[in-house]
């Protein structure tokens, strides 16, 4: 990579005269229209007699569909052609305009079609770089062979790219194959992509369908300054001409070169003059561009929703698009790519087809370098004081490191003075705290529930009643009125309620703030409008619950995140110790709300437990910690345990055997499992809407939780990426089965169609 001086680029001043936008597509130099307004051998036409307009690039017939300011290019490569009786070979050729186009190896070349062989030829050597074969068989044995959309030879094939090329040579041989009704006579389909394909035998079969309007097809093509073989000779020996001289500059793999902006100055256009604008984001692969509500990774050729970004852990929680949903790139984005990009894929303790390419969470670091030679390097990312320097590894694999805030400190490790000293809440008087919203004093509390008036009771725990409260600015709250009163007590409540102020979680109830004014203190929440959980699963049992199998999913798997969060991310690691279903609220959408950390406990960095008067809510005891006293992390992860069974069962955690005595759930649930008779305890809502393998993979992770010895269990973050992957996969195939059923019906409809057109069908 080199960086120079020498020839000046043209800047966005000097091309302020010309054409922007072709229809829906921007214009980026070094492509443009007009004189002055482009590059030898990039210059594109816009078509302005369709609507909207469309822009090709110069030899006229390839439609540009999004050029990026990077100078990558999305184009529409497509062939429609008729075969033709007694013609046996055809040729297909393309180039890129000026030889300044590169066709990456991450596209691949589909055929659709019947009876042919496809071969693939380099366009300079001539070469064969690969070929595929298409048959055709009887209707029904297709629907079988294609099942899902594969592409595999019958009806459809695919040949790829084994690197970058300037352009290709194509061609197509009938074979001498006896070809089966209705496919005798279809026309041979052909485009590049990028995008995964899906396909169907409606494509194949319609004679009114060209090659352009199958799907959302494209091809990803990058920018090539072809003039010079490399960056060297292009600064040295052809400075005029030089593209790079204000941005980096980067040797080609098939010859020249292309420019980029360096660093976080990735805002802008490398082939223009100070056009290169200094982003928010530390490099390019971390960078954002916000255009919608949904986040994606593009990791060519595949994309990524991504639904969770840590930055504290390093993870990055994605799930793999299906095909359908792969067209629009006008998402929020997160770039891949570099040589020192987000890692490896990081397993916890799952089989690694669990963590395919279709679902999974990746470690990132900040580059491939130990923190050691890090320190020395003058990019090291840790700027802020108070900063540590953290290796990334997966397995005995390095990847890289990352940053943190030293222990007492919170904030953003990546900007100077980022990581300040974690705000603290002590006090041994009684007064008023605020934590970021001021909600008043005990008297105005008092009036906002008519004096704790019991209309207004909407909830009773073994710290507290709730009460429902409307402060003087209309805001609803829920207000918890503490039952102690020794001071010694009160101090040790306020330390608490400091460590959870620290708590910001989408899935845990925001504290408001507290007031210790009053004669016992109070604590200000957020109001969560829609119960409990306990309350939506045992409340009328003889109603189907409103909850289905998806929302049980959802909520237990945000549920696990709340409780990953405070072990393992929050600024002081806390124990729960009463994670019990009464505790996890639900709004209007069941978005869940861990709430009652009452009983919790916080424990330093380097704790693994802490010793304690044994609390907590029988039936969601973890009985370890009930005979030892120690509470750790694994204590929260038994109780959930139980509410993943209450989940399955709609059980309450101890229930009435069948002569009336008490049974703890959980001990009747693993015994059932031992004996293969847990689905004779399994909700019939449950059994309804739900998949064995879903049922089946729920009850062994809650085995997993309630085994007895804590160092047995797995993590809250175990837990929750489980239970991410399977809502992943569950989200896949519903969408995947209405894929299919959509196809059926499609097939169905056109095999009816072509019957009654050949005389198959007969008429009534």
């Amino acid at each position: 990579m080199l960086v120079a001086s020498g020839a000046r680029p043209p800047s966005a001043a000097s091309l302020a005269h010309c054409p922007t936008t072709c229809g829906d597509v921007s214009i980026w130099y070094p492509f443009g229209i007009g004189p002055g307004c482009f590059r030898q051998g990039f210059e594109v036409t816009c078509n302005r007699s369709t609507k909207p307009w469309k822009l090709f690039l110069g030899d006229t017939s390839t439609q540009v569909m999004v050029i990026y300011p990077s100078g990558t290019v999305i184009a529409s490569v497509v062939y429609t052609i008729p075969m033709s009786p007694g013609v046996g070979t055809y040729n297909l050729s393309w180039q890129s305009p000026g030889r300044n186009l590169n066709i990456e190896s991450y596209n691949y070349f589909a055929f659709l079609g019947c009876g042919i062989g496809v071969y693939l030829f380099h366009p300079d050597t001539g070469d064969l770089v690969g070929h595929c074969t298409i048959k055709c068989s009887s209707m029904a044995a297709m629907l079988i062979a294609t099942e899902g959309g594969s592409c595999n030879g019958m009806g459809c094939c695919t040949v790829t790219f084994p690197v970058p090329f300037r352009g290709f040579r194509v061609t197509i041989i009938k074979n001498n194959d006896t070809i089966p009704q209705p496919f005798s006579d279809v026309t041979v389909k052909a485009f590049l992509s990028f995008r995964p394909y899906k396909f169907s035998i409606m494509d194949l079969l319609s004679d009114k369908i060209n090659a352009s309007a199958i799907g959302s097809l494209s091809a990803y093509l990058s920018t090539v300054i072809a003039d010079e073989p490399n960056c060297k000779r292009a600064q040295f020996d052809n400075k005029t001409q030089y593209a790079c001289s204000n941005s980096n500059c980067m040797d080609v793999q098939n010859g020249g070169y292309s420019c980029a902006c360096s660093g976080n100055f990735d805002g802008g256009n490398p082939y223009l003059l100070d056009d290169c604008k200094q982003g928010c984001f530390a490099k390019t692969r971390f960078q954002l561009n916000c255009a919608s509500n949904r986040t994606l990774i593009a990791r060519p050729p595949a994309k990524y929703e991504v639904t969770n970004i840590s930055l504290d852990e390093g993870l990055l929680y994605v799930n793999k698009l299906p095909e359908s949903e792969d067209a629009n790139t006008n998402y929020l984005s997160i770039y891949y790519g570099g040589s020192d990009y987000f890692g490896q894929q990081l397993i916890y303790g799952l089989e690694k087809s669990d963590l395919s390419e279709e679902y999974g969470a990746w470690s990132w670091s900040v580059t491939n370098l130990t923190c050691e030679s890090a320190k020395h390097n003058s990019n090291y990312a840790c700027l802020s004081t108070n900063s540590e320097c953290l290796g990334v590894t997966h397995g005995t694999a390095y990847i890289g490191y990352r940053c943190k805030c030293s222990p007492g400190f919170e904030g953003n490790p990546y900007v100077q003075n980022g990581c300040t000293v974690r705000r603290q809440c002590t006090s041994s008087k009684r007064k008023n705290i605020l934590l970021g919203t001021a909600v008043g004093i005990g008297s105005e509390l008092a009036k906002a529930t008519s004096n704790f008036d019991s209309t207004r009771i909407i909830g009773h725990g073994g710290h507290g009643t709730v009460y429902k409260g409307i402060l003087s600015d209309r805001r609803v709250v829920a207000i918890k009125r503490s039952k102690i009163e020794e001071q010694s007590e009160i101090d040790q409540f306020v330390n608490e309620v400091a460590n959870l102020s620290q708590i910001i979680h989408r899935n845990v109830v925001k504290l408001f703030g507290c007031c210790l004014e009053s004669e016992v203190p109070l604590l200000v929440y957020e109001f969560i409008s829609n119960g409990t959980l306990h309350e939506h699963l045992h409340g009328n049992l003889n109603a189907k619950c409103l909850l289905t199998w998806e929302d049980r999913i959802k909520i237990a798997q945000e549920a696990a995140g709340a409780l990953a969060y405070l072990h393992s991310s929050a600024a002081m690691p806390i124990f729960h110790r009463d994670v019990k279903s009464t505790n996890i609220l639900l709004d209007d959408a069941f978005t869940t709300k861990v709430s009652d950390f009452g009983a919790s406990r916080s424990v330093s960095i380097d704790q693994t437990h802490v010793v304690t008067a044994v609390q907590g809510t029988f039936g969601y005891l973890d009985p370890e910690y009930y005979y030892t006293g120690q509470l750790t992390e694994k204590s929260d992860v038994y109780s959930f345990g139980v509410i993943l069974v209450e989940l399955l069962t709609r059980k309450k955690p101890i229930l009435l055997n069948c002569f009336g005595e008490k049974q703890n759930l959980c001990h009747y649930f693993l015994q059932a499992l031992r004996d293969k008779t847990s689905m004779d305890m399994v909700d019939s809502q449950v059994a309804e809407e739900a998949s064995q393998g879903e049922i089946d993979e729920i009850a062994l992770i809650a085995e997993m939780c309630l085994r007895s010895k804590g160092e047995n269990r797995p993590k809250m973050k175990e837990v929750e990426l489980k239970l991410q992957l399977l809502r992943a996969k569950m989200s896949r195939t519903c969408k995947e089965e209405l894929q299919r059923d959509r196809e059926t019906k499609q097939s169905t409809s056109l095999t009816v169609n072509k019957r009654a057109e050949i005389g198959l069908v007969a008429n009534p």
